[in-house]
């Protein structure tokens, strides 16, 4: 079904609709705008394409407190995932990215996108990872992530008590708190050079954990203190 209200097309696919966006530069593509947890299958996989265009966008709130939904699939196409766009989907367990034929070239996760989401166990993406301010705060069974960070904010993994390991990309960053109250968090792996990529305190949740990087890099006497540092090759 398609409504062109003042110019902009909505499609409505199952239980998700979504809307054609036309960026400042003229670019034309397709936005997540909202789901319908009434109406919402236990498996979900959103196209990478609608109407010709590609899917690039989740917006804020689209499947906030969707709790029917367990696995979610979606394209290497979407660029951002918004603000709170899956806080409260309890139910949720997989994420998955699939590859498309208009692949973005990272993936920016918005602020607490996935708050919320107890029972999520496994993410995995294809491209690099931006996550904002507590962008999977509270997701205690959080476990496996399958992919490498560019940049965290803060309190992104803020109660992920089983969090086990995470995977940085070359020159990462991130904020003070990323990982408060991640219990298991033992093992941290740089991918390259890391001398830029840390604030002071970004690694004091981190102390007495096993840090692996690629590379000598000359850090700072604050930031590697009490800091068990391991390099190996690629």
């Amino acid at each position: 079904m398609k409504i062109s209200v003042t110019g902009v097309i909505f499609m409505i696919i199952d239980c998700v609709e979504f809307r054609e966006y036309v960026s400042i530069s003229g670019k034309r593509s397709i936005v997540v705008v909202k789901a319908d947890n009434s109406k919402m299958p236990v498996i979900l996989r959103i196209p990478e394409k609608v109407s010709g265009l590609p899917v690039t966008r989740i917006s804020n709130f689209a499947f906030l407190g969707c709790t029917n939904l367990i696995h979610l699939t979606i394209p290497d196409s979407v660029e951002v995932i918004g603000d709170c766009a899956f806080e409260g989907c309890c139910g949720l367990k997989f994420v998955d990215m699939y590859c498309s034929s208009c692949p973005a070239q990272s993936l920016l996760i918005e602020q607490r996108a996935f708050a919320g989401c107890t029972n999520l166990y496994s993410f995995r993406a294809i491209v690099n990872v931006v996550a904002c301010t507590e962008a999977f705060a509270v997701c205690s069974k959080l476990e496996c992530l399958n992919f490498r960070f560019d940049a965290l904010g803060e309190d992104v993994f803020w109660g992920c008590d089983k969090l086990e390991k995470i995977d940085f990309a070359n020159s990462a960053y991130w904020e003070i708190e990323t990982f408060q109250n991640c219990k298991k968090l033992n093992n941290v792996v740089f991918w390259g050079d890391i001398d830029s990529c840390v604030t002071e305190g970004a690694l004091d949740e981190i102390k007495e954990k096993k840090i692996k990087c690629t590379d000598m890099f000359p850090f700072l006497d604050w930031a590697y203190d009490g800091v068990d540092l391991e390099i190996f090759n690629e």
